[in-house]
């Protein structure tokens, strides 16, 4: 979450779209107005390090008859003991740590507890979900007073819908999330068109210029912040959910047209790109993950431009990150350029 320092504010200025080659308008499902999209020629794959190996701590083991909180490998971050019992980001986290260890092929009272686990880890989830016709919206029950960029309770983010789509992947064998995990991606179909009357529940916005966003912290009255982590984590959440049903991929195309249409905007020479357009900040708080989800983009569509913006935030701030952060930057380059130029992209 954001910090005290964020200010809402209502113009960026100069900081306008600019269209990417190829982009055109296209009808989406349940949208008067086109949006533009380009074609890429999509990765067949997941991109790499979408799911971060995450094992569980030395020495857990599944105990099922504990409270939940205490039986998962990850519990919840302390923020949330005074928010709720539920958090996205841990939600994918333990999916991915009790999906590793369950195809360790553990003893069978051990992956009994293991599955026991994860059902329950699906019921929670389940608990802070609602359903709108066939679409499902995880749904954060809290306020922070102090913090100007949380919505009013309850509200709903495209990021925590992300985390669900990869984290009933991971459960999907432990847990039977298949059709929870549809159900979460339908969600992002629901759209809000900018100067329109808003939906009661929305995670995707079809801005004034065309362009699709996935709004990590959709305002009171149709107002967007455009988060860019927000925004590009759930292209790539959509994306591997496509994999399984291209129906979606549509809406990962909007997705990625729409970062390179304004990718540029976000970046500030020099200094730390910008994490949203619609907030104003010194800078993104995770610059790294700024340079890596570029790179990332461009593994997973094979556009040069997300190399060459990848390279230009990297030129203007990895030389003031930790060793460790700027060896991940320069490993996820490497990653995407070797990907993409196996597909014959590069």
């Amino acid at each position: 979450m954001v910090g005290r320092e964020w200010r809402i504010v209502r113009s960026l200025g100069n900081r306008r779209p600019s269209r990417p080659e190829g982009a055109g308008p296209a009808q989406l499902a349940g949208l008067s107005a086109p949006v533009l999209i380009r074609r890429y020629p999509l990765a067949a794959k997941v991109v790499s390090s979408q799911h971060p190996a995450v094992d569980v701590p030395a020495g857990w083991t599944p105990d099922p008859t504990l409270p939940l909180e205490q039986a998962l490998p990850f519990p919840w971050e302390e923020a949330y003991a005074t928010r709720q019992p539920f958090q996205p980001v841990r939600l994918w986290r333990n999916a991915i740590a009790l999906r590793r260890v369950s195809e360790a092929r553990a003893d069978l009272a051990r992956q009994d507890g293991i599955e026991r686990i994860a059902r329950q880890l699906a019921g929670r989830m389940r608990d802070f979900t609602v359903h709108d016709g066939d679409a499902a919206f995880i749904e954060n029950r809290f306020d922070d007073p102090v913090d100007p960029v949380i919505p009013p309770a309850p509200w709903v983010s495209a990021i925590a819908n992300a985390f669900a789509i990869l984290a009933c992947g991971q459960l999907a064998p432990l847990a039977g999330t298949a059709g929870d995990r549809a159900a979460y991606g339908r969600a992002f179909r629901r759209i809000h068109a900018a100067g329109t009357v808003p939906p009661d529940r929305w995670i995707t916005l079809r801005d004034r210029h065309g362009y699709l966003w996935f709004d990590e912290y959709p305002r009171p009255a149709g107002g967007s912040t455009r988060v860019k982590n927000g925004h590009v984590f759930a292209v790539l959440a959509l994306h591997e959910l496509g994999l399984e049903d291209p129906a979606f991929l549509p809406l990962v195309q909007a997705g990625a047209t729409t970062m390179e249409a304004y990718a540029a905007c976000f970046r500030r020479p020099g200094l730390r790109s910008l994490y949203a357009l619609d907030l104003w900040r010194k800078g993104d708080y995770l610059p790294n993950r700024a340079m890596r989800q570029l790179y990332q983009l461009h593994e997973l569509t094979a556009a040069p431009a997300f190399l060459q913006q990848g390279d230009l935030f990297a030129e203007d701030f990895a030389h003031r990150l930790a060793d460790s952060a700027r060896q991940g930057v320069q490993a996820a380059r490497s990653a995407a350029v070797s990907a993409v130029a196996a597909r014959g992209g590069g």
